[in-house]
């Protein structure tokens, strides 16, 4: 499951159930020996950005047996940074760009790897990045959607090219499919 940093997730539950002994719960994270809980279902943290694997060991203790103790299949949790607000959508359903935190979640948008579909947007004002780092629209996936400038401009844009761009589009848009 993918999460925005910060957003509160479902819960991991595992349902066991046995004729006899009582059943013990500790959940991991992959590569730590720390226990994280004790019940049957737990809570991931997505406080910080980055993917982590999550796993349970069950453990049935009956007197005057051995302790029978199973570990289940691995959940991946992915937390993602978080873009903020999204912005206002207009009848058409494109998403009016009035601000650079309107600019920057709809990139931010785009270059997920999980989009996968047509994305339009227009502009409602001129916008200034102020010299921010841009990403461009597409810098990992083809964008394909309408962009409509309305005659508002976007300056102040700091595109900064390194060896990580070898190959690769930069601009305000970076890869782009059957757009206008």
């Amino acid at each position: 499951a993918t999460y925005d940093q910060g957003d509160v997730p479902v819960a991991l539950t595992v349902t066991v159930s046995v004729s006899a002994g009582t059943l013990r719960y500790a959940w991991y994270a992959e590569g730590s020996d720390e226990v994280l809980s004790t019940e049957a279902t737990f809570t991931p943290p997505t406080d910080e950005v980055g993917s982590t694997k999550y796993y349970v060991v069950i453990t049935n203790s009956e007197a005057g047996k051995e302790d029978v103790a199973v570990t289940s299949n691995k959940a991946t949790i992915e937390v993602q940074e978080s873009l903020g607000e999204e912005p206002e959508q207009n009848d058409e359903g494109y998403y009016i760009l009035d601000s650079k935190a309107d600019l920057f979640w709809f990139a931010g948008m785009v270059n997920r790897e999980e989009f996968d579909g047509e994305m339009n947007a227009e502009l409602g004002c001129d916008i200034d990045l102020a010299d921010e780092p841009w990403t461009a629209i597409g810098a990992n996936t083809y964008y394909w959607g309408h962009f409509n400038g309305n005659g508002f401009s976007v300056t102040g844009i700091n595109i900064i090219a390194d060896e990580s761009y070898e190959d690769s589009y930069v601009g305000f848009f970076g890869y782009v499919e059957s757009s206008t």
